[in-house]
């Protein structure tokens, strides 16, 4: 089944929904009331996946997602300032005198 079919598959049964709000479109997984944009591509594998892993390994829609994850950030020893806007660069590399 291709990434389209099972996401339609998935809107269709309810577990998940399309939303658009002007220009911004968005995907709800349903069980856990959570919403993402559509528009990374990643999150378009993700709701593949999901429907997979519900109609393909019989996974109960509620067990499957767990959007609670931490956004990736680059390492604070890539950021000169340490994450932090008027401080001395975190590398004394980066800093001359």
């Amino acid at each position: 089944m291709e990434l389209t079919e099972r996401i339609q598959r998935a809107v269709g049964d309810g577990h998940l929904q399309l939303i658009t709000s002007g220009k911004t479109e968005k995907i709800r997984y349903v069980a856990v009331n959570a919403a993402e944009q559509c528009s990374d591509p990643e999150e378009k594998v993700r709701a593949a996946y999901y429907a997979e892993w519900i109609y393909q390994y019989g996974y109960a829609a509620d067990d499957t997602l767990d959007l609670s994850r931490k956004r990736r950030a680059a390492p604070s020893f890539l950021d000169p300032h340490g994450g932090r806007a008027g401080r001395s660069p975190a590398l004394g590399a980066l800093s001359r005198k």
